[in-house]
């Protein structure tokens, strides 16, 4: 064989190791993605479920965020900020989440699941009170997804699902 023939062939074999370079880094990010969603997917839980514990454990606490969320009962000093704290904590999870799943860093079954939950809450006449007072301190495009959210009564969401 002459040189001519061997550069050709190592061109081949060069172009063949690129193309499975390719498809291993391909792989490699498929599996990362899915380990970044199921991180967040956990991150998400694990918030949720502290949120949910805060308020199993103090019974008055929440006492305090059932009637927060019903916005018929006025609330003491203390008590409104205990809900306004628990509401703002409440909404930063959820703000985390949205994030996470506009970056794809969410999968979308378990964000389209969470959203059915959080809606439950934000769509209360005290939580909309508490968001048309304290909305500038999210982000803009959080701001927009939860107006929408809030004003839309089209999905399963009813008076029993908000019966906490």
């Amino acid at each position: 064989m002459s040189l001519e023939d061997w550069a050709a062939v190592a061109e081949i074999v060069g172009a063949i190791a690129v193309i499975a370079t390719l498809i291993y880094l391909a792989i490699q990010v498929k599996q990362n993605t899915g380990a970044i969603q199921s991180s967040n997917a956990m991150v998400l839980h694990n918030n949720m479920s502290d949120l949910a514990r805060e308020i199993t454990r103090d019974r008055d606490l929440g006492n305090i965020i059932v009637r927060a969320l019903a916005g018929t009962d006025e609330l003491s000093p203390a008590e409104k900020m205990a809900s306004y704290g628990w509401f703002y904590t409440f909404l930063r999870t959820g703000e985390l989440a949205h994030l996470r799943y506009r970056s794809g860093d969410l999968d979308k079954e378990y964000w389209d699941a969470s959203l059915v939950f959080f809606r439950a809450y934000w769509q209360t006449p005290g939580f909309r009170a508490y968001w048309a007072n304290r909305k500038a301190a999210f982000t803009p495009d959080f701001q927009s997804a939860v107006e929408e959210w809030i004003n839309d009564t089209s999905d399963a969401i009813t008076p029993a699902d908000k019966s906490f």
